[in-house]
């Protein structure tokens, strides 16, 4: 009798056991297993937590989404559901006061210019509006942000005011290129990457050679990224009448691309030999130009997605250059 009983329990013990192993301890399905009896990677990765937020843009967009609606308005119209311009105009600036600074730059300059990129993507997109319902609506904000960016520019050096002031035409011109010449990108790339001279006269109070050098190569990476992000509206571009390297290149997009790979790459390597940064910037060279041919060999001219994935990676170039430059200046 007591033997039966104490078969009846452990059975009863038993069943609640593979009840709670079919739930496991996060009430998720045990996972299976391979012919090894081992993890498969794909079960693994169930188990593996993953934001919601696939990308930078997603962040920002659900940012503004959640934020008071009063100011939701506000945020648009400075684009910060879109951040990727701010990535771009931030880290040729950064990156300039690093190159002037020969490392670290200080805390107060990079606060600085990290505001002024968001400011001054302001301007461009409120500029490249001008005539647009959008661009009337937008003439309030960008008096505020103007003036702002204003404040912030005179209280840097001499040096750096002048070469500020000196941008203006080309912020003024560019917005208006696109009916004149096939190659708005290359003017582009002067007033995107201006923040690097900036940048160098911010920190040491002149510019330098392998600055200016710096500044001709990445007016050639800014012709690269936004060439694929012009393939996105070359078809209604045409309709329009408007011009761009990606309709001046056509079908021959993949040797364009290949072309200002290599003037990029090799005046980037020229910079950094002129400057003497040590190997961690010719090693972060050498990366960006291999992601740049990867990018190239994989381009789809004809898939938005595609291009647009493309464009918003380069963000992470801009990144990894800025770290190039610091580690390459601090350790000669």
């Amino acid at each position: 009798m007591n033997d039966e009983v104490q078969d009846r329990l452990s059975d009863h013990h038993s069943d609640e056991e593979t009840d709670e192993g079919d739930e496991g301890v996060i009430g998720q399905p045990e996972p299976e297993y391979d012919e090894t009896g081992r993890w498969s990677l794909q079960n693994i990765a169930k188990y593996i937590p993953t934001s919601k937020y696939k990308s930078v843009d997603d962040l920002a967009k659900n940012l503004v989404e959640k934020s008071p609606k009063t100011l939701q308005p506000y945020l648009r119209l400075a684009r910060v559901d879109k951040p990727v311009g701010y990535w771009l105009l931030m880290w040729p600036g950064l990156t300039g006061l690093a190159l002037g600074a020969g490392g670290v730059p200080g805390f107060v300059l990079t606060a600085k210019f990290c505001a002024g990129a968001v400011l001054m993507r302001t301007n461009y997109d409120t500029t490249s509006a001008l005539g647009s319902t959008e661009g009337i609506k937008r003439g309030c904000f960008w008096r505020t942000s103007e003036r702002r960016c204003s404040g912030i520019l005179l209280s840097l050096n001499a040096p750096t005011i002048g070469l500020g002031l000196a941008s203006l035409p080309l912020i003024c011109t560019y917005p208006y290129l696109k009916r004149i010449t096939y190659f708005p990108q290359v003017f582009l790339g002067l007033c995107m990457n201006y923040g690097l001279l900036m940048g160098v006269t911010a920190s040491c109070g002149s510019l330098s050679i392998p600055a200016v050098v710096m500044y001709s190569s990445l007016i050639s990476w800014t012709v690269f990224y936004d060439t694929i992000y012009a393939l996105q509206d070359s078809k209604d571009d045409m309709l329009l009448g408007l011009k761009s390297t990606a309709i001046k290149f056509g079908p021959d997009v993949h040797k364009y691309l290949t072309l200002f790979t290599g003037v990029t790459s090799t005046g980037l390597f020229m910079s950094g030999h002129l400057a003497g940064l040590g190997s961690c910037f010719y090693m972060g060279v050498g990366a960006m130009t291999h992601f740049m041919l990867s990018q190239v060999q994989s381009l789809k001219p004809d898939d938005e997605r595609d291009c647009l994935k493309k464009f918003t990676d380069h963000t992470k170039v801009a990144a990894l250059l800025f770290f190039s430059v610091l580690l390459g200046a601090s350790f000669q």
